[in-house]
């Protein structure tokens, strides 16, 4: 009895659950969006990605320095030139016409005296056609003496030298002079006179013998005293002359050829008469 009151006895536990209501469509929309917020927010993380280059580099590996690239320098191109406008025919005419007018009326210039120009407005080859005239006057007057194989000339762009060999100048030991060697003395201090323009250098040389002479202690002393010699006799008694005269004395110390044998120290033992421009230094 008592199992038939509890079956006919409704469940009072069961009666008390709340049953769901029914889901209708409107309930389900905020899925929709949801799932739309999640695709926006995916496709945005995705495009950052892609413009930030990928994943950051490793702490661990520092980024290489990127190497300073090379400068090249371009030249400029020059500027062309700037085209200028071309005269019209009828200004081309009027242009011509009067300059052929001014060219007439243009009296003719009055002849004027040539003046001879000063030392300093001479051409560059105006010294040199000086010295070689001179030189050539020089060898005829040699060749005419009959001293050619005892005095040379030699014409040079700057110089003129004359080489007096001992045969005609000084005796051995001596600085008295020959007067064999006093016509072409004579000859060379008027060419020098005729030329104000240049300086007269006179040097003395010696073979490597030592002298042997009381008057003489040295070579040395004899070159010079040859050299004093040669200038006086050249000057004669000019001052103009004398004040453009140098002597030098070299003693064996400039020889022209080894002194070996005797045809060298012959050719070693000379006078050397030179013409130089004053502008020029005399030579040490």
């Amino acid at each position: 009895m008592s199992r038939s009151l509890r079956s006919a006895r409704p469940d009072r536990r069961r009666g008390l659950e709340l049953e769901p209501a029914p889901l209708d469509d409107d309930q389900t929309g905020w899925l929709m969006t949801f799932s739309d917020l999640v695709l926006q927010l995916f496709a945005f993380l995705l495009v950052s990605v892609v413009l930030t280059g990928g994943a950051r580099p490793s702490a661990a590996v520092p980024p290489a320095t990127p190497s300073p690239a090379p400068v090249v320098v371009v030249p400029e191109a020059p500027c062309a030139p700037r085209a200028e406008a071309e005269p019209s025919e009828g200004a081309a005419k009027a242009t011509e016409n009067v300059a052929e007018n001014v060219a007439e009326n243009q009296p003719e210039p009055l002849p004027s005296a040539a003046e001879p120009p000063a030392d300093g407005d001479r051409p560059p080859g105006a010294a040199s056609d000086r010295l070689a005239e001179a030189g050539r006057s020089l060898e005829e007057f040699v060749a005419a003496e009959g001293r050619g194989d005892a005095v040379r000339v030699a014409v040079r762009n700057s110089d003129l030298i004359v080489t007096l060999s001992d045969t005609i100048s000084f005796p051995s030991g001596s600085a008295d002079l020959l007067s064999a060697a006093s016509p072409i003395l004579r000859r060379i201090g008027a060419l020098a006179l005729a030329m104000p323009d240049f300086d007269v250098e006179v040097s003395g040389h010696t073979d490597d013998r030592p002298i042997h002479s009381g008057s003489f202690p040295s070579n040395l002393e004899l070159s010079l005293a040859r050299a004093a010699r040669v200038v006086h006799e050249l000057a004669g008694g000019t001052p103009e002359l004398a004040e453009r005269a140098i002597a030098a004395g070299y003693g064996e110390h400039r020889p022209v050829v080894p002194n070996v044998d005797e045809a060298g120290r012959a050719r070693n033992r000379r006078v050397e008469i030179r013409l130089l421009p004053r502008t020029q230094a005399p030579s040490a």
